[in-house]
């Protein structure tokens, strides 16, 4: 049950995903013709106007017969070849531009239907995990409210048999040198093989103990009995059997906690209300409730043969 309620005071979520950013690309910036482009065409315009007025006075003065107009005419020229050759170049630059950002929203456009249908399976997949989550902890929060409960049960259970213990070692028939689960184990040995007919002298049990526990004959520490249970099966064989049942039945209960928790259906108040009617009502529908009952019941009968003792004891009269 420790062991249990360890896996439940740390338990396991599944964790949900961040969603995708948009892996976008910079959109081109336009590097056509700007205001000092077409300031630097007209500084331009105007030193070759300069440059053909010089030449048309020149030739004047040679009689050359140019002219006004041929000045004129020739300036004309000359803006329209720069400021020609400026607007072929800005549309070619606009053209340009024109496919680069065309790509590039087509390309952004991908990206994003691409990521919004990635971002909304990540959604639905996140809502699926917290739904999981919610569910997984009213589980574990249900079983721990039953756990409780049986655990409560069971230290009333433990009292109740060390009480019967105390009282039946209150009749000083055992030594209380010897009131522990080793010795006891190694009397019945002694006693039912007939290797020993008394629990005093020098062939009794108490001596026998000592004597084996002095050769190392046996081993006379619980932990070390544990961890070496194969050691002890032909020399201590009460004890052996007693803990190979403790084990079985430890691994029946674990494996009834488990299976009787897996099955929890209800809000934590109804599991808590049905499992204490089922404890009250001495059901024997799990596990725990079996072993509850058959522990309470050999609790009941050892106290019923102790109270029948003590009845003999006084001579048959009930004070």
């Amino acid at each position: 049950m420790d062991d249990e309620m360890e896996r439940l005071n740390h338990p396991y979520y599944k964790e949900t995903s961040g969603l995708y950013k948009y892996d976008y690309q910079a959109e081109p910036k336009y590097e056509g013709y700007c205001m000092d482009d077409y300031i630097g065409a007209f500084i331009v315009w105007i030193i070759l106007s300069v440059i053909i007025l010089f030449i048309g006075i020149f030739t004047w003065f040679l009689e050359y017969d140019v002219g006004v107009e041929g000045i004129f005419i020739s300036g004309q020229l000359s803006f329209i070849i720069v400021g020609g050759y400026m607007f072929l170049g800005s549309l070619s630059a606009r053209a340009s531009f024109n496919e680069e950002w065309y790509k590039t929203k087509e390309y952004n456009d991908l990206v994003k239907t691409q990521t919004d249908k990635d971002n909304e399976e990540i959604k639905r997949k996140n809502e699926e995990i917290i739904e999981w989550n919610n569910n997984h902890r009213q589980k574990i929060e249900a079983k721990k409210a039953i756990l409780d409960i049986y655990r409560v049960k069971l230290v009333d259970i433990l009292k109740e048999t060390k009480n019967t213990l105390e009282t039946y070692y209150r009749k000083d028939i055992i030594y209380p040198k010897y009131r522990s689960l080793i010795p006891i184990s190694s009397f019945c040995d002694y006693l039912q093989s007939g290797v020993c007919e008394t629990l005093e002298g020098h062939e009794g049990c108490y001596n026998k103990f000592d004597l084996e526990v002095r050769l190392d004959t046996i081993i006379s520490r619980i932990d070390d009995v544990i961890d070496n249970l194969d050691q002890i099966k032909f020399n201590q064989h009460t004890l052996y059997e007693e803990v190979v049942k403790c084990n079985e039945k430890l691994d029946n209960l674990s494996t009834g906690i488990s299976e009787m928790t897996n099955n929890i259906t209800g809000s934590i108040e109804e599991v808590k209300a049905k499992t204490v009617a089922a404890i009250n009502g001495n059901d024997h529908s799990n596990t725990m409730l079996e072993y509850y009952a058959e522990e309470t019941l050999h609790n009941v009968n050892n106290i019923k043969w102790l109270q029948q003792m003590d009845y003999i004891d006084r001579g048959g009269h009930a004070w």
